[in-house]
């Protein structure tokens, strides 16, 4: 069980991991585009729910690893906002 690691293999094995960890961060920067068609989705949904059109500034991805935590500090936010609700449409 106790295998021996030369020098030159250490010294390989850790180019490899940092270039492997460079690779990472490269993916993790680079956010796949978001096609127009689900935008308009978006720009219908947010018309259909507030009764008017509105301006859409950002859109971005959230992860796809949704903590518990973090939704419900998400889930808090938007309550904590109070829409004006419109009598009479």
């Amino acid at each position: 069980m106790n295998e021996t690691v030369t020098r030159a293999e250490f010294d390989q094995l850790r180019k490899e991991i940092a270039d492997l960890r460079k690779l990472l961060g490269q993916l993790k920067t680079q956010e796949p585009e978001i096609d127009q068609e689900t935008i308009q989705i978006l720009a219908a949904s947010v018309a259909a729910y507030l009764g008017k059109r509105a301006t859409i500034r950002m859109v971005r991805r959230v992860s796809g690893v949704t903590e518990p935590w973090r939704t419900e500090g998400r889930v808090s936010i938007a309550a904590s906002h109070q829409m004006k609700t419109l009598r009479g449409w």
